[in-house]
């Protein structure tokens, strides 16, 4: 599956933006950058089953948010 988020800080993002997936074939992916403000990468699901992800990004700072579902 696709994964795309949006992004905005005050002080700037530090890359790489990660996306990490669990689940019967979990892994982790660095995302790409679209334009100023989007990342997208995409879970690479190599076994049939349910899978959880989450989107890390950090900003200049060192403060992390994390996004998943």
């Amino acid at each position: 599956p696709y994964v795309e988020v949006r992004f905005s800080d005050e002080t700037g993002i530090a890359f790489p933006i990660t996306l990490a997936w669990s689940g019967p074939g979990p892994g982790q992916v660095e995302m790409k950058l679209r334009g100023n403000d989007t990342a997208y990468g995409t879970l690479a699901a190599t076994a049939f089953g349910d899978y959880t992800y989450t989107v890390t990004v950090y900003d200049l700072r060192g403060n992390v948010t994390t996004v998943g579902g």
